[in-house]
């Protein structure tokens, strides 16, 4: 099988783990807001509260959507801080033993 054979690019080591750590904890913040429209979801219409079932519903559901919206973001600066992280490439051999350039 005839793999992909473009080169990987090198990441600065900081800056990738930067990434890294950043997009975890910016993705563990949008699990916590849908965790917590699931709570107000099922708590809603309870005895402890005046809420309206279809309140907590309601509720639930823009938190939900603010977690998607909010895990998009968090994916597309991930993928950002990496190409920002990348190392410039080094010539290959070939490249740099061209023969085409005349040194003075």
């Amino acid at each position: 099988m005839d793999m992909d054979k473009r080169p990987q690019p090198n990441y600065d080591p900081k800056k990738r783990s930067k990434a890294n750590i950043t997009a975890v904890l910016r993705s563990i913040v949008a699990f916590y807001l849908a965790y917590l429209g699931w709570n107000v979801a099922q708590n809603a219409g309870g005895v402890n509260t005046t809420m309206k079932p279809w309140m907590g519903w309601v509720i639930c559901a823009v938190f939900t959507l603010v977690a998607i919206g909010f895990e998009f973001y968090t994916l597309r600066q991930y993928q950002a801080d990496l190409k920002n992280a990348e190392l410039p490439a080094e010539p290959s051999l070939e490249e740099r033993d061209d023969p085409g350039e005349e040194e003075p």
